[in-house]
Parts: structure tokens; C-alpha cells; sequence
């Protein structure tokens, strides 16, 4: 499939910008830089389905690696645009959490416990069982206290070179029985994602060369999609399985809105994408469209770092940006409605535009203080969808209990 049939299927009529296409076709290692609004994830999903369409029997496989089940949905049902609807071997699309669990994490814990089988647990599950162990060894722990959690308290879980293990944390009083809570359940099988990174990275550094040499076998591309939220273990494993130059490393995101460093936190950004870089070549795609010229300079100066390139796409005609003193809610409403009555007067596309007209606020009570009769749309949609997926959520751990499997696995 050619950049015109994938503009046509996820474009709808609209062409791929000059960055977007460099972006696409570019081979070799780089790192995308790209703003809010800038099309990344359609970017991602073109590339991926362009080297999936065009590939050969005899190729490697291609890894899309993402952070969220969010972001792994948009990019699959945009590859099934495209005709893709399975991924199969030797390709890979899934979390990180996904990957590991699937490339190291299960084997990894074979070597240590081989006659346990492993079963991930989500956050919530973790904590309910290490509860139960920490209340067994602690047991005059008052019962209306919560139990100190082992990812507030610094737990770790550290493996030695013969794959003999034990747990360490940082609480002063109940260190030991914390633990000793972790160690019981790994002991059994159960074990949370911070343990899972644990494992990977412990195997990887054991087996680096032999396991980089078979990551390198199997994929040519390996694309890494919001790379500015990728913790310091999840980025150190990711590069060591692509120590292979015969490897097409390529890392997507903003570095501008790095979880890690957005509120001031300690820990550095693992992805310091730099011009300078020897390894990957740095490419932006700076233009929005989301944003008009004059929101998009604002954008641009109050990142974590000046966005220098960040612009508008200067082909789309945005509504000129007003402010509205009001009142009361009937004067805000009447003031909107004539703003937006004289806008269709003078650009007869504004009157077509499926684009809605909406007085918004930060929380739904601050849109019902100036009128009486707003309520939250869909909320009875949605509460029928809440009670379908917990539904579903029910079945999936009833299965999953009976199984012995994870909730990931089931």
C-alpha cells in the first residue's frame, strides 16, 4: 500500500504534510518530536501500515510498542482502515507492560521459580492479597488502618545473579513485614508490575548479547510510541533488546509534556531527544491543527522547555478567539448566540460546520451555575456502559480466579 491509499483510508481526503511524510518514510533511527495536534498518532499508525501492507514473507516483523490499552485500540482500528486486521507473528502491537510480560517477563520467572506458574496481577488485585499476607504477619495491625503500600515505601524487588531474590523497602517500622508480604506472594506466583520490570531487567542484563541478537532477528522496526513517558527501567530495557544496529529504532512523543518532569518531580526524563545525537536523528513535526496561530504560541512558551517550532497549520481558518463578560448566565447565552449568529453571517462554512457550539467549564457544576437546565450529556448512556463493563470486568476475574491466569492473560 502506497502514502496516497493510506492518506486516502485515514485522511479522508486531506494529504500528509511534508514533516509527516519525511517522518513515514524515514528509516534508520530517529527520534519524532511532536506537538499537540500535530497528527502523531496518525503518523505512527500510517508508518506501521504502510511496512505491514508492503512487507514480504521473508521479512522481520514490526514492534509498535505504546503506553496505554487506549492508544493500542486507536492504532489497531486504524490499521483495520487499512485492511490489517490481525497482528500476526512475527509483528507485535501492545502496552509495554504487554511486551515485557510476553518477551521477558514470563520467562525470567521461570528461571527463578520454575515450578510456579506466574500469574500478573493489576495494581488493585496486588493489593488486596499482599494486604491479607502483611495482616497475617502483623497481627495486632489495627483493622481500620490501611496497610503501608509497598510502591509508597520504595519496595523492591532485587534478584541476584544466581536468581536467588529478596525484597527491600524503605518504611521504618514495618520494613520487615512488608517484605516478607512481597516475597510470599512472588513465592506463589503473584506478582505486580513493578516486580515485572524487575524481572525483565534482571534476565536482560544476564542474557543482553544473546537476547539483542534474537530481538534483532526478528523485527526490523522497532517504534516506540510516547517515549517521553517511558520510565528510566522501561527505556534501559527497550535499548538493550535494540542493541542490533541492523534494528530501526524509532521514538514518537513531545518531550515538552514528559510525565516526569511536569510537575517538578525529581527523576530526569529518560527521552532527551538532542540535534547533537549520535545515534538518532531528530525529526519534528511542529505543525497543529489543532490550535490557531494565536493559542499555538501560547502552547509554544509555556511547555516545560520553549517549543521553538511549534506553529499552526496556517491553511485552516480558525474562528477568531473572543472574550465574553457576562452577569448572568441568560446574558452569557444571549452573547454567545449572536457571536456565533454573526460569525455564519460573514463565512456561510461556518453555518455548515459539524463542529459543535458549547459553553464549556473546568466541572459541570460550574456550566449549571448559569443555567438551570444543563445537564451532563450521555450520563444515562454512560451509566449503561459502566454497568456493561463491570459486568464484563466480573466474568473476567471469575474466569481468571478459576483459571489461575492473570486478568491480562484471560
Amino acid at each position: 500500500m502506497n502514502l496516497t491509499q493510506i492518506e486516502t483510508i485515514l485522511l479522508h481526503g486531506a494529504h500528509f504534510t511534508k514533516e509527516q511524510r519525511e517522518v513515514i518514510q524515514a528509516k534508520g533511527r530517529i527520534d519524532v518530536v511532536a506537538g499537540p495536534g500535530s497528527g502523531k498518532t496518525t503518523v505512527l499508525a500510517a508508518k506501521v501500515l504502510a511496512l505491514l501492507t508492503n512487507r514480504k514473507c521473508e521479512d522481520k516483523g514490526i514492534c509498535c510498542i505504546t503506553h496505554t490499552n487506549v492508544a493500542v485500540k486507536e492504532i489497531l482500528e486504524r490499521l483495520k482502515l487499512g485492511g490489517v486486521d490481525e497482528i500476526e507473528y512475527p509483528n507485535f502491537v501492545g502496552t509495554i507492560q504487554s511486551f515485557m510480560d510476553k518477551f521477558l517477563g514470563r520467562v525470567a520467572f521461570a528461571n527463578i521459580l520454575p515450578e510456579v506458574t506466574l500469574k500478573l496481577l493489576e495494581e488493585e488485585k496486588f493489593y488486596e492479597k499482599y494486604e491479607k499476607n502483611f495482616r497475617r504477619i502483623v497481627t495486632d495491625y489495627p483493622p481500620d488502618y490501611n496497610v503501608p503500600k509497598p510502591a509508597n515505601n520504595g519496595c523492591e524487588l532485587v534478584i541476584q545473579e544466581d536468581g536467588s531474590f529478596y525484597y527491600t523497602n524503605n518504611h521504618r517500622r514495618y520494613k520487615t513485614a512488608i517484605n516478607l508480604a512481597c516475597k510470599w506472594l512472588l513465592e506463589d506466583g503473584f506478582i505486580s508490575y513493578t516486580d515485572l520490570k524487575s524481572l525483565c531487567y534482571w534476565y536482560l542484563r544476564k542474557y543482553i548479547n544473546e537476547l539483542s541478537v534474537a530481538f534483532g532477528e526478528r523485527f526490523s522496526y522497532l517504534m516506540l510510541d510516547e517515549a517521553q513517558d517511558t520510565d528510566q527501567v522501561q527505556m534501559a530495557i527497550i535499548s538493550g533488546l535494540a542493541k542490533s544496529q541492523k534494528l530501526n529504532v524509532q521514538r514518537f512523543g513531545d518531550p515538552y509534556q514528559a510525565l516526569y518532569t511536569i510537575y517538578g518531580a525529581e527523576t530526569e526524563d529518560s527521552w532527551k531527544p538532542s540535534p547533537d545525537n549520535v545515534l538518532y536523528r531528530t525529526k519534528e513535526i511542529s505543525e497543529t491543527t489543532r490550535f490557531g496561530s494565536s493559542i499555538a504560541a501560547v502552547v509554544r512558551d509555556v511547555c516545560v522547555e520553549e517549543y521553538e517550532h511549534f506553529h499552526s497549520n496556517q491553511e485552516l481558518d480558525f474562528f477568531p478567539k473572543y472574550f465574553i463578560t457576562y452577569e448572568t448566565g441568560d446574558e452569557l447565552k444571549d452573547k454567545q448566540d449572536r457571536l456565533i449568529e454573526g460569525a455564519a453571517a460573514s463565512n456561510p462554512e461556518f453555518r455548515v460546520s459539524q463542529m459543535p457550539d458549547a459553553i464549556v467549564g473546568i466541572m459541570h457544576s460550574d456550566v449549571m451555575k448559569i443555567d438551570s437546565h444543563y445537564s451532563k450529556e450521555g450520563a444515562k448512556q454512560r451509566a449503561h456502559e459502566k454497568s456493561v463493563s463491570e459486568i464484563r470486568a466480573l466474568i473476567i476475574k471469575l474466569l481468571a480466579s478459576a483459571n489461575g491466569l492473570s486478568l491480562v492473560e484471560e
